[in-house]
């Protein structure tokens, strides 16, 4: 396996994250095979973007330095109340922007998508509040062919000493039942499963059951 090194997030870093955001934007699996979402932009504006520039500091990536590639990142917050916030203040007008200017008429799959999960969200049941016992959240992802290789453990690892250096001692994170991969990965590194709920996201998948996962570190 060619050197890799975990490293803190650079701005240089950006669109090789949102592309890896992209490439395993469906369950895990390259969101553009299934034509189901095609505005790379949006997508990025929203699950990654905003910590990209506004959480620099909680953003590590898994560089392949042989190669000069980013191949795995990991994302997040030391506050999650605050980050929901700050997101509708600082992401909100950017995304509308970008639907009413461009993916309206640019991407029409990708309307078809935010109009069903629209049309659903009252069926979709909030988050449990978990911001006491574990405040900070993380979203990680790596490029599929590196799946498997333990980067995903380092990454990991680094997110969690991080954390602690910021004295905070409880981590969260959302996936769902669909996302094979992910679950037992977090349950081998003592996450346990907090609640379940069941969720629309996709049309012609009937619902996913939303998993959210903990760790007192």
């Amino acid at each position: 396996m060619d050197a890799i090194v975990i490293r803190k997030y650079l701005e240089k870093d950006q669109n090789e994250i949102i592309n890896i955001c992209f490439d395993t934007g469906f369950l895990g699996e390259n969101l553009k095979k299934t034509n189901r979402f095609n505005d790379k932009k949006l997508f990025g504006y929203l699950f990654c973007t905003y910590y990209l520039q506004f959480e620099t500091e909680n953003c590590f990536v898994a560089e392949d330095v042989s190669n000069n590639i980013i191949i795995g990142y990991i994302i997040g917050t030391m506050n999650t109340k605050k980050q929901e916030r700050l997101f509708k203040s600082k992401m909100a007008w950017r995304i509308c922007a970008r639907v009413l200017t461009y993916t309206c008429w640019k991407h029409p799959e990708t309307m078809k998508s935010i109009m069903y999960y629209v049309k659903h969200l009252q069926n979709n049941p909030s988050t449990k509040d978990l911001s006491r016992e574990y405040p900070a959240h993380l979203h990680m992802n790596i490029v599929s062919q590196n799946q498997h290789s333990g980067m995903g453990l380092s990454l990991l690892k680094e997110f969690e000493k991080h954390t602690l250096a910021n004295h905070v001692y409880g981590i969260h994170l959302e996936t769902t039942d669909r996302h094979l991969k992910a679950i037992p990965f977090y349950l081998k590194n003592n996450y346990k499963i907090l609640c379940e709920k069941n969720v629309h996201l996709w049309k012609g998948i009937d619902y996913d059951k939303g998993i959210t996962m903990g760790k007192k570190i």
